[in-house]
């Protein structure tokens, strides 16, 4: 038995504060994929299948419209940074046309791309985004959300400036127009 000023102790604790982590984790994405897909009558059920075929549980969750469950499945497995990517473009096209109501709208959209660990998907993300998205006023939506994005980034950016102003201004949204445009001066 190791007691705390003993060698050994601390590793194995942190071993085994890390496997109840985990544990955590994977039991959290096994309740929401459970809740998504009434497919599955157990969390073993999910675990399997998250073993055998994470693609494929991915896929399958995505067409049913759970993409946060599918994206879940598709970062804790690893997947292809492509098929990450899409996920995440549906999840994006998801909030945007969720209304702010039932957790959706621009500012939950703006959130979701400021939560990605690589800037460097924001934009393959947003484009993929931006050919699901069902017609100009959406896509307007998702071009003002990036830019202000961007903006956030990078505040001296007259490209931005400009092209959120051209929007703004396109959406009759006159007052935002000159205040980008005021910016970039």
């Amino acid at each position: 038995m190791l007691f705390q000023g003993q060698s050994g102790y601390k590793p194995t604790l942190q071993i085994n504060t890390i496997k109840v982590v985990q544990m955590r984790q994977d039991l959290l994405r096994y309740k929401h994929i459970l809740s998504a897909d009434d497919h599955y009558c157990s969390w073993q059920e999910v675990e399997a299948e998250c073993k055998e075929d994470p693609e494929g549980l991915a896929l399958q969750l995505a067409s049913k419209g759970a993409v946060s469950a599918a994206l879940e499945v598709a970062e804790s497995a690893g997947l292809s940074i492509d098929l990450r990517r899409e996920l995440k473009g549906r999840q994006l096209v998801k909030l945007l046309i969720e209304d702010p109501l039932n957790g959706g709208g621009p500012a939950e959209a703006s959130r979701f791309l400021s939560s990605l660990r690589d800037t460097d998907d924001a934009l393959p993300v947003a484009m993929g985004a931006m050919q699901l998205l069902p017609n100009l006023r959406s896509k307007q939506l998702l071009a003002i959300v990036f830019y202000e994005f961007a903006f956030h980034f990078n505040p001296h950016c007259a490209e931005a400036c400009n092209n959120l102003g051209v929007i703004y201004k396109d959406c009759d949204n006159l007052d935002k127009a000159v205040e980008c445009y005021q910016a970039k001066l």
